[in-house]
């Protein structure tokens, strides 16, 4: 059990308070480490300490400096008081010195090959473990992405790292939220509002739509209404309209503009960027998916045992490419089974989906439904964020060209927006370079 009592005496843990507290009352064990980093602000020597206790709110730039700094990714950094911020362990019902120990308890526990390790992945897991968490998903006003994952620490990419850990069967991802990101400057910061199509003020409002039904004229209210009395009065024939539902009725509504005078019977959506003010219609608007993760078995195995689990078949999480291009190369080797991998790349995505996400996103869909149709029952597609691969098992490479120029060409004859398509057979380096990105070698 990680809980059991170990009987050796623990060694005195020396801590850092930031900002620098010198009435800091540390529990018995502990030790202040702040006498042997006065530079904690300025400096840049690394620290190797036990802890961390945040004793005020920091800013961001300088809890990311502190961050760089610390020898041991993997140190609490706890909030002391009750100011809370991204990246930093929270106390949850314990205190900060007892949450500091029980996470430094798990770290105890960890291989050396996890605790030396550079790896993201690696250290992401290991955070998981040590804090005894799921890597959750929380809202952060303060964060431009909007989303942030307080477990991992200060590790960039969280949402990179973790689906790579998903596809590798050490993670399993539950949606979260969809948020939409700035297509100028990434940030998900965003003011969502009514626009006139017009002019694209947000300056619109809504006017109930007056129909006079003795002369039959219909308008706007504002039309109906006169300075010196509250009474409906009608602008075509003069009559004053005293009965709602037998001298008129309202109908309908419709949207008018302040700012140009526009009237329609909608508005339009428009979004606006908090951080570098740019305005964009909902059309060219892209989505970012966000997840919350849980470790698997398997990455449970990977941080106590130190190593990757690397044989695709065993893994439940593995796509259905993985598992069959892991087959044809076994049959290649061993039986001389010939296959084939189908590169296929777009030209210029970001500059494609800078342009119109939306029609970008449903170019790439309608190209893997034209794939779909033009493929023999046994390939195998994988949707890449820049294309596909085609796993085209007992084909040789002749014929495997001719498909592929088959391919190209279908594609051109039904997409509107032209995608520059480039198709290529992997060399076998290619294939193996493919294999150990996938964790398949």
């Amino acid at each position: 059990m990680l809980s059991e009592t170990r009987s050796e005496p623990r060694p005195v843990r020396r801590f850092l308070s930031f900002p620098y507290l010198a009435n800091t009352t540390a529990p018995a064990g502990w030790r202040s480490a702040n006498p042997e980093h006065f530079a904690l602000v300025s400096g840049d020597a690394p620290l190797e300490v036990d802890a961390v206790f945040i004793t005020a709110r920091v800013a961001e730039t300088m809890l990311n400096r502190l961050f760089a700094r610390l020898v041991d990714r993997l140190t609490p950094v706890v909030n002391l008081g009750a100011t809370s911020q991204a990246g930093i362990d929270e106390r949850g019902n314990s205190t900060a010195w007892e949450r500091a120990e029980a996470i430094l308890e798990r770290i105890a526990y960890l291989p050396a090959t996890i605790r030396q390790s550079k790896r993201d992945e690696d250290v992401l897991l290991a955070r998981m473990f040590t804090r005894d968490a799921d890597l959750t998903a929380h809202y952060a006003p303060e964060s431009r992405a909007l989303v942030d994952y307080p477990i991992a620490g200060n590790i960039a990419n969280v949402p990179e790292i973790a689906n790579r850990l998903v596809r590798g069967g050490q993670l399993q991802a539950t949606f979260f939220d969809r948020v939409y990101v700035c297509p100028d400057c990434s940030s998900s910061l965003l003011s969502v509002r009514e626009e006139c199509h017009s002019c694209r003020s947000p300056d619109v409002h809504e006017q109930a739509i007056v129909h006079h039904f003795r002369c039959g004229f219909e308008g706007p209210d504002e039309s109906f209404q006169t300075p010196l009395s509250t009474m409906l009065q009608c602008p075509k024939c003069a009559d004053r309209l005293r009965h709602i539902g037998l001298d008129y009725d309202k109908p309908g509504t419709v949207m008018h503009c302040h700012s140009c005078g526009h009237r329609d019977d909608s508005t339009a959506v428009g979004f606006v960027c908090i951080h570098c003010a740019a305005k964009h219609d909902a059309a060219q608007m892209p989505a970012r998916n966000h997840h919350s993760y849980a470790m698997t078995p398997s990455g449970l195995r990977q941080v106590l045992n130190g190593h990757v689990e690397n044989d695709p078949t065993s893994n439940t999480n593995a796509t259905v490419f993985d598992v069959m291009l892991h087959g044809a190369i076994q049959q290649q080797a061993s039986l001389k089974t010939p296959f084939q991998v189908l590169d296929v790349r777009f030209g210029d995505v970001d500059m494609q989906q800078r342009g119109n996400p939306r029609l970008w996103s449903e170019t790439h869909k309608l190209a893997l439904d034209v794939m779909n149709s033009s493929m023999r029952d046994v390939d195998i597609i994988s949707v890449e964020g820049t294309g596909f691969k085609v796993l085209m098992p007992q084909i040789d490479q002749r014929s495997a060209l001719k498909f592929a120029k088959h391919i190209k060409s279908r594609i051109a004859e039904v997409l509107i927006l032209d995608p520059d398509l480039k198709c290529s057979l992997l060399t076998a380096d290619q294939v193996a370079a493919l294999t150990r990105v996938r964790g398949l070698d």
